[in-house]
């Protein structure tokens, strides 16, 4: 059973990211932190049209992670 998981979050992990190395895969997450983490104090202050442009950034971003 618990191999069976194994091979499950392998085979998820595949479908999210077909080919891709590890170390490419960290440097996108980290690209997709660095704008939310830039964008926080901005979303605050900001109205709502700012909100949906970072949330546009953050998933294209995010598209980018898991192409």
């Amino acid at each position: 059973m618990i191999q069976l998981k194994i091979q499950n979050i392998n085979s998820i992990r595949d479908w999210f990211l077909p080919g891709f190395p590890e170390f490419i895969y960290l440097y996108n997450i980290s690209i997709c932190f660095f704008h939310l983490s830039m964008n926080y104090k901005k979303i605050r202050k900001q109205d709502h049209r700012q909100k949906e442009e970072s949330s546009f950034y953050f998933w294209v971003t995010k598209s980018i992670l898991y192409k």
